[in-house]
């Protein structure tokens, strides 16, 4: 950090000797006078820059000159994406008639004002029209009516540190009227700050800043003046991004991640931010006068927003926060040099972390509601799986011989034992797997970066409308494929295997391959899952297509029928055996789906490993899940065969005259 950060620096002080031709010795008198006249100066000096707010006119200048560019994500329609709310003052929720403020003994008071404020507790609330946890659209409308989104405002104060004197922070708080996240709450307060080095407003005037800190939940990121990830507007106004809901600030419009309390448990968005404001800064006061200040509400000690559990509580104001007393302190305990940045199009790991992460949050939230509905759901939810484990027969897991019945959980551990049984085959056919996302994974970055600037992509903050679809599309064309042609060529290997052959990871390729029929069906069973398993209303359709048509690759393969040929095949034989199809084709979709990825979750929770490391962990765990998927739908294909044989009449009827 810059030397400005460096709260060890202190200044020395030099002794020498005695002055020249200063006497020796003083009468008592003088000595006393003396040492009148050194205290009253040295409380000239501690009172000259006292700790604490300043509020005259070159705070309101160095005010203006740094107030920041607050950059958010456009919202094109009314309660559709992007960010509603804007920055504004507390003049947005104080006196309106649907605002009450209550006290801790049910008090009340309609249409609260700065004056009511004035004094308050820490057990008192302000609540504003709405339901905090299912806010719908009435708060973006309710801020709308009542002007909040006019005039973009912040609130600015000069303070010197006490524990930093030679230090002046100047400081912007940013009100929102709600806070939709995962956390939800009404009201949110946010801050930056910038550190000079300078005791009054008028030197820090004539100085430039040292240090920036821009508050993210619990922590904030820090950055010298200077630094290139700190993007500034017109020289002197800090641009910052504001994330989508949750409004922490950050220093570029990305997808980030945060996995505590510092940085926030989920995914903040802020990009695409292309909407700027330009706010007016609005310079505190150095003291509360009383209750009749515009600004009593400063003393206020209470939460700004409805009363509720954990983090969906109302948030108190500035005059509570660590950093509104000891500014420097604030970033010196919770101070961090970055924060982490998603890929433009995320990965299956991060992916899963970001949904899992707002799931959790919605359920914390429907728990609080109706805790009897969740923990019977819950509860059922528990027994059927119990049920369903139990029923199954899981023992023995045999391997040999390969075409024989088995039920559901003798199929998924047979399959982990074959898959156990050939490690080189196995792997070297899912390693191709790794191969391909690594290439796909290269041309969709050159999509997003290296594309025709402002045609296809903004290589800045990849916001283009274009951009993401097709790379995510160019990946897909590269993944998709290369899965089914693994699968296929996992298919037949176990067939080879069956058949006594013992073939490679070459020969298992080349007859995946010669002919394609069977790459094509799995081809469009992949799409079909995808496109109907995707939806919410087509969910119960892709499961029963999941269930007729699981089968329909495998027969291509073994019984070397034709595309369409194959699904009839497949809702033939999985025709009686419905639930123990649904049983391991379901759970073979899941390895597929989800299995690295929540490995790689796991691992990003619990550990400090990067990024890149974790999606390699996820990765090593498909070496494993797409082989075991594969093999467990071939064991099931060989299954229904062998039971739909054994209920096949020994000898055909003759048919009568």
């Amino acid at each position: 950090m810059a030397g400005g950060w460096d709260r060890r620096r202190r200044l020395g002080w030099r002794t020498g000797g005695p002055i020249e031709g200063w006497p020796g010795r003083l009468p008592g008198a003088v000595l006393t006078v003396l040492a009148a006249v050194l205290a009253m100066a040295a409380v000239l000096l501690l009172t000259a820059a006292p700790a604490g707010a300043e509020d005259g006119p070159e705070a309101q200048v160095l005010a203006d000159r740094y107030v920041p560019v607050i950059m958010v994500r456009t919202q094109k329609t009314a309660c559709g994406d992007g960010e509603p709310y804007r920055p504004t003052t507390v003049d947005a929720v104080l006196g309106k008639a649907d605002v009450l403020l209550q006290g801790p003994d049910g008090q009340t008071i309609v249409a609260p004002t700065a004056s009511d404020l004035y004094g308050k507790g820490p057990d008192w609330h302000v609540n504003l029209p709405g339901d905090a946890l299912e806010p719908g659209c009435g708060y973006e409308t309710w801020s709308r009516a009542n002007g909040a989104d006019e005039q973009a405002s912040v609130y600015a104060k000069v303070t010197v540190d006490p524990d930093e004197p030679d230090r002046l922070a100047l400081q912007f708080w940013i009100f929102w009227v709600f806070n939709d996240w995962n956390d939800r709450h009404e009201s949110d307060w946010e801050m930056i700050q910038l550190i000079f080095p300078a005791t009054t407003a008028a030197e820090a005037l004539r100085v430039d800043p040292v240090g920036v800190g821009y508050a993210q939940h619990e922590g904030v990121e820090v950055a010298d003046w200077d630094d290139t990830k700190l993007q500034r507007r017109d020289g002197t106004h800090p641009m910052v991004f504001s994330s989508q809901g949750s409004h922490a600030s950050y220093y570029a419009a990305e997808h980030w991640l945060g996995k505590g309390a510092q940085t926030g448990f989920g995914c903040d968005k802020s990009l695409p931010a292309s909407t700027e404001l330009r706010p007016v800064a609005v310079l505190l006061p150095d003291q509360v006068a009383g209750p009749e200040d515009p600004f009593a509400w400063l003393t206020y000690e209470g939460r700004w927003g409805e009363k509720h559990i954990a983090f969906n509580n109302g948030p108190t104001g500035p005059n509570e926060k660590v950093q509104w007393a000891t500014p420097v302190a604030w970033v010196d305990d919770y101070g961090r040099e970055g924060s982490v940045a998603l890929t433009p199009l995320g990965s299956g790991v991060t992916n899963l972390f970001c949904s899992a992460s707002t799931g959790a949050s919605r359920l914390f939230v429907r728990t609080i509601q109706q805790p009897g509905v969740v923990l019977g759901a819950l509860l059922v939810l528990v027994a059927v799986t119990a049920f369903t484990i139990k029923r199954t027969g899981w023992r023995p897991g045999l391997i040999r011989p390969i075409a024989s019945p088995r039920r559901a959980g003798q199929i998924l551990n047979a399959s982990l034992r074959l898959v156990a049984a050939h490690p080189r085959l196995m792997g070297g056919l899912g390693a191709i797997l790794v191969v391909a996302a690594v290439v796909a994974t290269g041309l969709q970055l050159g999509i997003l970066d290296l594309t025709p600037a402002g045609d296809v992509a903004d290589v800045v903050n990849h916001s283009s409308a274009w951009a993401a679809p097709i790379a995510h599309f160019a990946g897909a064309a590269i993944t998709v494929p290369a899965l089914c042609i693994v699968v296929v060529a996992l298919v037949a290997a176990v067939r080879d295997l069956e058949q006594g052959r013992h073939p490679g990871v070459t020969d298992a390729l080349r007859e995946a391959t010669h002919p394609w029929r069977a790459v094509l069906a799995a081809l469009l069973l992949a799409l079909v899952i995808a496109v109907t398993l995707g939806s919410v209303i087509l969910a119960p359709l892709g499961l029963w297509l999941l269930v007729r048509w699981s089968l329909a690759p495998v027969v291509s393969v073994i019984e070397g029928l034709g595309v369409r040929a194959s699904f009839h095949r497949s809702a033939q034989l999985t025709r009686h055996g419905r639930w123990r199809t649904l049983g391991v084709a379901g759970t073979a979709l899941l390895a597929l789906a989800f299995l690295g990825p929540f490995v790689g979750m796991v691992v990003l929770l619990f550990t400090d490993a990067s990024l890149t490391s974790v999606n390699f962990i996820s990765s090593l765990v498909d070496l494993v899940a797409v082989p075991v998927a594969a093999v467990a739908v071939t064991l099931l294909y060989y299954d229904r065969v062998a039971e739909q044989a054994d209920a096949r009449p020994a000898t055909e009827p003759v048919p009568t005259a």
